[in-house]
């Protein structure tokens, strides 16, 4: 037999997968029907040599349980063979995570790299919600606080006053008229600092990119992990349905 490499093997996993899904579910829907499973053969004889002639009746058995048997037993064993060689396989199969022309793992187990692969797509999710700080603000790193600040902002605090104003000088003959205005009059300042704890955009954009990178790597070494040649020593599919069905 040609030797066949890991990813030729998954193929076919895929495709004896869903053969043996389809010819269960068939089997599951007739497996039941007495109508498909039973039949019959009537012949008619006349109780006197003159007497009517009927044409015979008869009905086709359209499934029979052994015949069934035997499909499943072929395609079952045939998955459970293709699995078998798939899984043990993967034990040997291996790849370096290669990164800017550097290894970052070596010898990693393909299974572990497809375990790798789905981690980083919810990384990717996490990165992609992290806080990120206001752009209008100028941000300094406070060590002290480890928190993000502004500068401070100097605003003022006002009070209400109430004066007196003239609005016509006294005479001899009639008093001066008045009127009270409210102003604002400064009482003190506030200084405002800012703090976040989101992150610099920068910093979210590089830990992105991290990720795609590793993302590459990883793909790529499941590939080249996929290339190993496939271990066909292990076929316990006739082994294990010959023990089932006799």
């Amino acid at each position: 037999m040609a030797t066949r490499k890991m990813n030729q093997i998954l193929a076919i996993e895929k495709v004896t997968k869903n053969a043996i899904e389809t010819a269960f579910t068939k089997i599951y829907q007739n497996i039941g029907k007495a109508e498909l499973l039973n039949g019959f053969q009537k012949n008619y004889t006349p109780a006197e040599e003159n007497g009517a002639k009927l044409p015979p009746e008869s009905k086709k058995v359209q499934f029979k349980a052994e015949d069934q048997i035997k499909s499943v037993k072929k395609e079952l064993a045939e998955l459970l063979d293709i699995t078998a060689i798939k899984d043990k396989t993967n034990c040997t199969a291996k790849a370096d995570i290669e990164v800017d022309g550097e290894v970052l793992l070596k010898d990693v187990p393909a299974t572990y790299l497809l375990v790798i692969e789905h981690k980083l797509a919810d990384l990717v999710a996490f990165a992609k919600k992290l806080p990120v700080l206001d752009q209008s603000e100028n941000w300094k790193k406070d060590d002290a606080l480890s928190l993000w600040a502004t500068e401070p902002a100097i605003s003022v605090r006002t009070k209400k006053v109430e004066e007196i104003q003239v609005i016509v000088p006294p005479t001899i003959q009639h008093p001066a008229q008045t009127a009270k205005f409210v102003k604002d009059v400064p009482e003190g300042t506030w200084s405002t600092v800012k703090y976040s704890g989101a992150l610099p955009s920068d910093r979210v954009e590089a830990v992105l990119e991290r990720i795609e990178k590793l993302q590459r790597a990883v793909k790529s070494a499941r590939a080249q992990a996929n290339t190993s040649i496939a271990d066909e020593s292990l076929k316990p599919g006739a082994v294990i349905l010959n023990y089932v069905f006799g």
